[in-house]
């Protein structure tokens, strides 16, 4: 079978994305992916759910916090070395009572992948 690379918007379009490896690491920087990349991945599951995620104001305070773009159709990192602060920001959001069920949801997901970018020193993609 042939490898087809792809660009990550292809693979993980409205997602957050971790290596697992450096390999991982390399492919998603070059925008450069295949099906057997290694990552951990949350896919958002629809627009609504996507634009029920942004009325948070989850991703304004992320960008207010931590030098990033995170905007529709965009698509950024959060290095390494800001997981932590990453992590902070997204904590004040969890438990919020006016939040949806998806949005809480894509929300633990997304203090998930901290721990595991955390875990194994990557950054996290944001394919939005």
């Amino acid at each position: 079978f042939a490898r087809i690379d792809m660009q990550n918007s292809e693979i993980y379009r409205r997602g957050f994305v971790v290596p697992l490896s450096e390999e991982a690491k390399q492919a998603l920087s070059a925008w450069d992916v295949d099906y057997d990349t290694e990552v951990d991945y949350y896919q958002i599951p629809d627009q609504e759910a996507f634009d029920e995620l942004w009325d948070t104001g989850l991703f304004s305070t992320i960008n207010a916090n931590i030098d990033v773009i995170l905007d529709d159709y965009e698509e950024d990192v959060v290095e390494a070395s800001q997981v932590g602060v990453l992590k902070e920001e997204v904590e004040l959001y969890r438990g919020l009572p006016v939040i949806s069920s998806e949005s809480s949801n894509a929300i633990n997901e997304l203090l998930r992948l901290c721990e595991v970018a955390l875990e194994h020193k990557k950054p996290i993609f944001f394919v939005l």
